[in-house]
């Protein structure tokens, strides 16, 4: 099975909540500059300082918390 096929299967059995958030991806992958809009670049602020802070989340709780 290609890579393409798979992509197709996977979303064809995609939860509907994370298809806003699939297509989003998606599109940044095929922009052709790498920058952070001044949005994305605000909450890469936002997290460095909470990190600096000591405010972390396991990835287990962070999946709980989201019910992923």
């Amino acid at each position: 099975m290609s890579s393409k096929d798979e992509l197709r299967r996977l979303i064809d059995h995609m939860d509907d909540r994370w298809v806003d958030d699939v297509v989003d991806y998606v599109r940044w992958l095929q922009q052709d500059t790498d920058t952070l809009t001044p949005d994305e670049w605000q909450r890469v602020q936002h997290g460095e300082r909470q990190i600096a802070q000591g405010d972390r989340v396991n990835l287990k709780d962070w999946r709980r918390q989201h019910d992923v």
